[in-house]
């Protein structure tokens, strides 16, 4: 039974490496030295697409790029650790998440896929029940990244959301 909180074991375990107090960062180098950058790019993408192979070829490119880039920055884990450990108290915690839910005043558009791995289309669909004043788009058959797996479609439902005056011009 899916809940708005289940995430798959493997998705679980990668995410919550950076919470092992002491460890997780060290965990998370070793890891990641004992691949090479187009491994973590595959993987990376892997988690993140629900279909790897129709992916433009740019986007590889720029992924190993910014993999390859973040071998030269000593603080790209700290950085990640820090980054885990901010947001996990909040959305491991529904009452706490849903009050910052209802702490946005903005129109908001939430797209999300139907594959996403890293959060459940459940979540979506609680955030849709629980904020029924914003637009919540489903991508059916896309995973965590819209933006890479279907841009176009991406790009035409922010527009028509825009076009249908959710956001003012100027905001």
């Amino acid at each position: 039974v899916s809940t708005w909180w289940t995430v798959s074991p493997a998705a679980a375990a990668r995410l919550s490496t950076p919470l092992i107090p002491l460890i997780g960062g060290r965990a998370i180098e070793a890891y990641r030295s004992a691949q090479t950058a187009e491994e973590r790019v595959a993987e990376g993408l892997e988690f993140v697409c629900a279909d790897t192979s129709n992916l433009d070829p740019s986007i590889w490119e720029h992924a190993l790029e910014v993999s390859q880039l973040r071998e030269t920055q000593d603080w790209t884990t700290d950085a990640l650790v820090e980054a885990v450990q901010t947001i996990a108290p909040y959305v491991l915690r529904k009452p706490r998440f849903a009050k910052l839910l209802h702490k946005v005043s903005q129109p908001t558009l939430v797209v999300h896929g139907t594959e996403d791995r890293l959060i459940q289309v459940e979540t979506a669909r609680w955030i849709a029940r629980e904020r029924p004043d914003w637009t919540v788009a489903l991508f059916e058959g896309i995973g965590h990244v819209p933006m890479y797996e279907c841009p176009d479609k991406l790009v035409e439902v922010i527009r028509a959301w825009m076009d249908a005056g959710a956001v003012r011009q100027g905001l």
